[in-house]
C-alpha cells in the first residue's frame, strides 16, 4: 500500500489510482486486522484483573498516535514541507517496516509451547473455518443464541456509524472552510487536540467505570 502511494505521488498519477492501495488494504484487513491482533494479544498476556485497563491503554495509543499523525505529520511537517508528500509516505513505510521486524524478532508467542502445540493440533480447515463463521452468523452455535450477536452487530453499525460520520463530516467541512480560515497547520493542531482530548477521557474515564 505504501509503496504504491509512494509511486502515484512521485510521478504525479491518477487519485484514481489510490483505489489499489484501499483494495489492498481491504483485501488484508487493514487497520481492523492490526487492531484486532493488537487486542487479542493484550487479552493474551494479561490477567483478569488489569485486562480491560491494559486494553483502554492500548486504545489510548491510538488516539496519541492520530495525534502525532494528524498535528504533527499532516498539520506541521507538511505544512513546512509546502505538502510534498514523499517524506511522510517514506515514514509511513518505515514504520510498517518497523511493524513486522519487531513483530518477527521480539514479540514472544503469547501461549506457552504446550498450548501452542495443542492448538496446532486443534486447528480447523480453512473450509472448516469458513462452516463454523456461518454457522455463528446464521444458525444457534453452542450456547450463543443468534439473535444477540445480530443484535450486538447491529448496534455497533449504528455506534460506528454515528462516530466515523461525525468525525468525517467535522474534517470534511473543516478542510472545504480552510482555504478560508485555516490552513494545514491549524486544521493539524486542531485535530491533535481532538485525539489528545479522546486519550485523556479514555484514560480517565474508563478506570472510573472499571
Amino acid at each position: 500500500q505504501g509503496s504504491i502511494s509512494l509511486f502515484i505521488v512521485h510521478y504525479h498519477l491518477s487519485l484514481y489510482f489510490f483505489l489499489v492501495t484501499q483494495a489492498i488494504a481491504g483485501i488484508t484487513g487493514d487497520f481492523a486486522a492490526m487492531l484486532m491482533a493488537c487486542f487479542t494479544y493484550v487479552v493474551d498476556v494479561s490477567s483478569v484483573r488489569y485486562r480491560t485497563l491494559r486494553i483502554a491503554i492500548a486504545e489510548a495509543m491510538l488516539y496519541f498516535a492520530g495525534a502525532i499523525g494528524e498535528g504533527l505529520i499532516s498539520g506541521l511537517w507538511l505544512q513546512e514541507l509546502n505538502c510534498y508528500f514523499i517524506p511522510p509516505i517514506w515514514l509511513f513505510i518505515a514504520c510498517a517496516l518497523g511493524i513486522i521486524g519487531y513483530t518477527i524478532v521480539f514479540l514472544p508467542e503469547s501461549l506457552s509451547s504446550s498450548e501452542y502445540q495443542k492448538q496446532v493440533r486443534k486447528k480447523q480447515s480453512k473450509f472448516q473455518t469458513l462452516v463454523t463463521g456461518v454457522k455463528i452468523l446464521f444458525g444457534q452455535y453452542k450456547d450463543l443464541a443468534v439473535w444477540k450477536l445480530w443484535c450486538g452487530l447491529f448496534i455497533i453499525l449504528i455506534l460506528v456509524f454515528n462516530v466515523m460520520g461525525a468525525i468525517q463530516l467535522n474534517i470534511y467541512y473543516i478542510k472545504a472552510k480552510s482555504s478560508l480560515d485555516w490552513g494545514p497547520e491549524t486544521t493539524g493542531l486542531y485535530l491533535a487536540l481532538q485525539q489528545l482530548s479522546n486519550m485523556t477521557g479514555l484514560l480517565v474515564v474508563l478506570p472510573l467505570f472499571i
